[in-house]
């Protein structure tokens, strides 16, 4: 089963990266979930994280998108399979962000992570 790794994009980005280089293994792939604003921090986590031949995706939120609950767990949701296994850290994000995440994702093969 494959193993995809997500994480939650506020604006500290340390914890999302630390905890990515520890579980990571060799054949994971990255799931990051934030806001438009904070995009471009995905780019950093990825840049500094230096792994090769990964798979990244992205859920993007348009800014003040993430408080639609219905919407957020919809789109989430389309984006997920039973036939993988997913690595959860809820540690970034606004609460609202990851409550929405722990809802959707315990609907899948899921672990959670709080650091």
């Amino acid at each position: 089963m494959n193993r995809i790794i997500v994480s939650i994009i506020s604006e500290q980005t340390i914890p999302n990266y630390l905890f990515i280089k520890e579980i990571y293994q060799q054949g994971d792939s990255l799931l990051f979930i934030a806001s438009q604003k904070f995009s471009s921090r995905i780019d950093w986590i990825v840049k500094t994280l230096n792994l090769r031949d990964i798979s990244i995706e992205s859920i993007l939120f348009p800014d003040g998108g993430e408080e639609r609950w219905k919407e957020m767990e919809l789109f989430v949701k389309g984006r997920l399979s039973t036939d993988k296994s997913y690595i959860v850290n809820l540690t970034g994000g606004t609460k609202y962000m990851s409550l929405l995440v722990q809802h959707v994702f315990e609907q899948f093969n899921s672990v959670f992570y709080y650091i």
